[in-house]
């Protein structure tokens, strides 16, 4: 007697099940297998534990190395004048400090040109992000380029970075959080 479409079906998943498990259990037995080997290796050479035991180490200081880089220490020379000119127009640099969710005082720094008084104008604006061991200095490079393009430069030290709180670099993990914050205090849009 023919199976039903439905009893079909049921016996396909049945076994579909069945190989699931299989495939499950062969990788359970693979990994249990790895994890004997590496310990058979390590007892039977106690130089490997040791070998192990500073590669670990090693491994722990470039970790730290990445999340707490030496500070780039500057000036508030080095960020220039507050009223600069660059093609024949007047710039300005305003410094500011906004505060992460984390509690973290974030220096930063918004560069755009000086308009008449009375006088407004919505620019659009590059976050400038710097690199790993740098600062908000690292922005200054792009000024000559986006400014006279009437685009203002926003650059601020991560946590951890510059003149920033913290301990450790958020490697631009919780960047959002600064753009929203500055968004809503400058009431500009934001061009990234």
């Amino acid at each position: 007697m023919p199976l039903s479409i439905q009893q079909q079906q049921q016996q396909q998943q049945q076994q579909q099940q069945q190989r699931q498990h299989q495939q499950h259990q062969q990788q359970q037995q693979q990994q249990q297998q790895e994890r004997r080997q590496q310990q058979l290796s390590r007892e039977a050479d106690p130089r490997m534990a040791a070998i192990f035991s500073k590669v670990s180490e090693q491994y722990g200081e470039l970790v730290n190395f990445i999340i707490r880089p030496p500070r780039d220490v500057y000036s508030d020379e080095e960020l220039g004048p507050r009223l600069f000119t660059l093609g024949g127009r007047l710039y300005q640099r305003t410094d500011l400090e906004l505060v992460n969710r984390r509690e973290m005082r974030l220096q930063c720094s918004h560069y755009e040109p000086v308009l008449p008084p009375g006088k407004t104008q919505k620019l659009p604006c590059v976050v400038y992000l710097h690199g790993n061991c740098s600062s908000r200095l690292e922005a200054m490079s792009a000024l000559p380029v986006l400014l006279p393009l009437n685009i203002t430069v926003f650059a601020f030290d991560f946590s951890g970075s510059g003149r920033s709180d913290g301990p450790y670099i958020s490697l631009g993990f919780r960047v959002d959080c600064l753009l929203r914050e500055w968004r809503s205090e400058e009431g500009s849009i934001l061009a990234l």
